[in-house]
């Protein structure tokens, strides 16, 4: 099965067979259709309407889609309407902006560069002193923050912007959008120190030994590198995140990267000097 015949009947349902070309015939979806009027190549991931000569590719698609339709509860899970405030999201970006000490440390020890920073609007939360990652779903909304703490002594090292915003999620889901190949690694940080040297790269936010059936869908005729911290969560957590993905994948490898115990993927490029 294509990736993107998976990926469009995750917003559709079933479609029919497509022709030799990969092309196959739908009702259109943004007008009132009743005669096939549009076309969605699973080849290229290209749809077009002749009747309202609406063009996408699957990532401008998906989000003219659900801009009216409701996403499918198994790319989604509920929040129950809960959300955290564009403004409030701002001023914790503007926060660590305005905060040259803790930039500094987020590029010395985490890896990331002000333009990571700024494409995920990563902030400071005053109150609580930890650094903000901003975890929106698949039309924008924040639907939860999670508190990063760089000291581990005394408390949790991750925490959720309150109770009932934990919802455990794939983030970020756009980067499965025109990807041929995704990380899977332990940790919003972790993912950003990918994301920033360019690579594809997707997160749990629920820790390492969380894994839902449903998220393996994503990974449709995909290459996945599995890159867990080295320890026994780690361990456990990519063995069953690969055990549950095998089943979708092109391919799944769990890699080690000749890294230690107790390191990740951040320590490969930050202390060892990789890229």
């Amino acid at each position: 099965m294509s990736k993107y015949r998976t990926r469009y009947e995750k917003l559709l349902g079933e479609l029919p067979e497509s022709n030799d070309a990969g092309e196959v015939s739908i009702i259109c979806p943004f007008h009132e259709d009743h005669k096939r009027s549009a076309s969605v190549n699973l080849k290229t991931g290209l749809f077009y309407c002749m009747a309202c000569e609406a063009s996408h590719n699957f990532p401008t698609f998906r989000k003219s889609y659900t801009t009216d339709h409701d996403p499918p509860d198994e790319v989604v899970p509920p929040d129950n309407g809960k959300s955290i405030p564009n403004q409030s999201i701002r001023d914790m970006h503007f926060a660590l902006l305005e905060n040259q000490n803790l930039l500094d440390r987020l590029r010395d020890e985490r890896g990331l560069s002000t333009d990571t920073i700024r494409k995920y609007q990563i902030g400071f939360h005053a109150r609580t002193r930890r650094v903000a990652i901003p975890i929106r779903d698949q039309k924008g909304v924040a639907r939860n923050v999670r508190l990063y703490s760089f000291t581990d002594k005394g408390q949790q090292k991750m925490l959720s912007w309150q109770q009932g915003y934990g919802t455990a999620r794939l983030w970020p889901l756009e980067t499965f959008d025109e990807a041929d190949y995704v990380f899977l690694c332990e940790g919003e940080m972790d993912r950003l120190v990918l994301a920033d040297r360019g690579l594809n790269a997707v997160t749990s936010t629920g820790g390492a030994r969380t894994w839902k059936s449903d998220w393996s869908k994503q990974f449709e005729e995909l290459k996945v590198y599995i890159v867990y911290d080295v320890d026994q969560a780690g361990d456990d957590g990519a063995r069953k995140a690969a055990h549950s993905i095998v089943e979708h994948a092109k391919q799944v490898r769990v890699v080690r990267l000749g890294l230690g115990d107790g390191e990740d993927i951040t320590n490969y490029f930050v202390d060892y000097g990789y890229s």
